[in-house]
C-alpha cells in the first residue's frame, strides 16, 4: 500500500511540475499590452451629434462625448419637443467648440443626403453612449 501511495505522490507531484512549467513558459512568453504612445489629436474633427426628441439620452450621452476632445461637437436639434435643445445647451456651455444648431425637421434617417465637408467624424446618434478615451 505505501509503495501505492508513493507513486501516486509522485505522478501527482509529476502533474503538478508539467502545470507549474506551463505557466512559466506562458508567462514568459505570452505578449504583454503597451500603453499608447499618445492619444490621437482629435482638435481637427467635428462630431455631429443628429437629436430630435432625446432630452431623456442626451445627459449620459453628450458629457461622454464632449469628453472626446474633439475640436467641434455640434448638437444638431431639428423640432424637438421635450426640450433637447434646451439641455443640449445647458451641457454644452464653457467646453470649446461644442454648440446647438437649431434647424428644420430632417427626413427620416437612411434618407439620401450629400456626404460630409472637411474632416467629419462618423455621424452620431443621441442615444449612443461612448466611454472616454482613456489618457
Amino acid at each position: 500500500m505505501k509503495a501505492a501511495g508513493r507513486a501516486l505522490a509522485g505522478l501527482v507531484g509529476a502533474a503538478f511540475a508539467v502545470k507549474l512549467g506551463v505557466l512559466l513558459v506562458n508567462a514568459a512568453t505570452f505578449p504583454r499590452l503597451r500603453r499608447p504612445a499618445a492619444a490621437p489629436d482629435l482638435s481637427g474633427v467635428s462630431l455631429l451629434v443628429p437629436a430630435r426628441d432625446e432630452a431623456h439620452n442626451l445627459a449620459a450621452t453628450l458629457p461622454a462625448l464632449l469628453a472626446q476632445g474633439a475640436g467641434e461637437v455640434l448638437v444638431l436639434d431639428d423640432g424637438s419637443t421635450d426640450g433637447t435643445a434646451e439641455l443640449a445647451t445647458r451641457l454644452c456651455a464653457g467646453v470649446p467648440g461644442a454648440r446647438v444648431l437649431r434647424g428644420r425637421e430632417l427626413p427620416p434617417a437612411g434618407a439620401a443626403s450629400p456626404g460630409p465637408a472637411g474632416n467629419w467624424g462618423p455621424p452620431h446618434r443621441a442615444n449612443t453612449l461612448f466611454l472616454p478615451m482613456p489618457t
